[in-house]
């Protein structure tokens, strides 16, 4: 066992951290740290110092290219992650920022990490479910470009991150750095390419830049195709997407790969927006208004759609419509279980525990709810 005491440059870095989980629930926060090296460490009188407040007992260690994650609270993480967390620290993690610094047993500084919940850093870990995970160990910990969002839970509620293993975005080097990504025009007209430039950098040097887009119109969305963005400046790179139809949107996003295989998408796949988009249209004049088009790429989405704007008296109630619309309000407002929700999870000081047993009843109730509303609505006559 061997103990590292070099500031800043120890082969112990932070690794993961999961500051503002879905809800707000601050119990699942956690911290991960990293060995990088071939040999286990003794942490053994280690602390964190800002942020959180854990002290690493004595006799604790961490396995050469193993993790040791300390959470908020044993029983929550436990319940999320189907393991046992390593300890647990005091004091919560802020949600829009903090610094976290961790030093050795002679209180020389190990490493540090000051996140911020705005760009340049990523979005994802922000209440998004996602959490902010190191890309290389190797890579300053201060960079918001070697910190990505993990992978987002299926439904966007439930904690996901990856406590305990390899990141998902993990790279032994830093992936090549996008930034100042520019495109015009913004709403281009029919058959009118879109130019885009990006300032792509890499101390390895850059392989190769590639610009990737997908159209999506009515009723579909096609595959993604890539055109290659040549170099027009020292680290400016440029590429032109070609003239699409009218009324459809383009997205696209940028790929850059370095001399050592490394590479990066931008933004982030697992960002809540992870593509620039642009939209084509004929004629798109300004007005004091704003208007928003909704545009439904499904293809049943679409079918049903067309449907429904064949039914006479589109955009008005008939007596019939009028009527369902009445009985479905007196049923809703008679069954009304989402502001039994609102009373019981906002105005009462109930625990986690307690959210965490009335959710799935709530949501069973929920269903039943509408399951009944919709064929009482179906089975009953206008006249009732």
């Amino acid at each position: 066992v061997v103990n590292l005491s070099a500031p800043l440059s120890s082969a112990v870095v932070i690794n993961e951290v999961f500051y503002h989980a879905p809800n707000d629930v601050a119990e699942l926060q956690y911290v991960e740290i990293f060995n990088s090296s071939d040999q286990p460490v003794d942490l053994g009188g280690w602390k964190f110092t800002k942020g959180i407040h854990f002290e690493f007992p004595p006799g604790s260690k961490i396995e050469a290219k193993g993790f040791w994650v300390i959470c908020r609270n044993l029983d929550r993480f436990k319940e999320a992650y189907g393991f046992s967390a390593n300890g647990s620290f005091e004091r919560s993690l802020g949600k829009t920022g903090e610094e976290i610094e961790l030093v050795n047993a002679s209180r020389e500084k190990v490493d540090s990490l000051h996140y911020d919940d705005e760009p340049p850093w990523p979005v994802g870990p922000d209440g998004h479910s996602s959490s902010l995970e190191r890309i290389s160990p190797s890579a300053e910990s201060s960079l918001p470009q070697n910190w990505a969002a993990s992978p987002p839970s299926e439904d966007g509620i439930k904690p996901a991150g990856t406590p305990g293993k390899q990141n998902a975005s993990f790279s032994p080097s830093l992936p090549p750095v996008i930034s100042e990504v520019k495109f015009a025009p913004a709403n281009p007209a029919p058959g009118e390419p879109v130019s885009v430039e990006a300032d792509v950098r890499d101390a390895d040097g850059v392989r190769e830049v590639n610009l990737l887009y997908r159209i999506a119109s009515s009723g579909s969305e096609k595959e993604e195709s890539s055109v290659p963005m040549s170099k027009v400046s020292d680290h400016r790179f440029k590429g032109i997407i070609p003239g699409q139809t009218s009324s459809c949107i383009i997205r696209f996003r940028i790929q850059a790969r370095d001399e050592k295989e490394a590479q990066r998408f931008y933004p982030g796949p697992n960002e809540p927006r992870p593509a620039f988009s642009s939209f084509v249209h004929e004629e798109l004049l300004p007005g004091k208004i704003p208007f928003g088009l909704v545009i439904n790429i499904g293809e049943a989405e679409l079918k049903a759609a067309e449907e429904r704007s064949k039914k006479p008296n589109r955009g008005r109630f008939n007596e019939e419509d009028r009527m369902l619309w009445m009985g479905r309000m007196m049923l809703e407002s008679g069954m009304d279980l989402p502001s039994a929700w609102c009373e019981v999870t906002v105005r009462e000081d109930v625990g986690f525990d307690v959210v965490q047993k009335l959710r799935p009843l709530f949501a069973a109730k929920l269903s039943e709810r509408e399951n009944l509303i919709a064929k009482t609505l179906e089975t009953a006559s206008v006249s009732e």
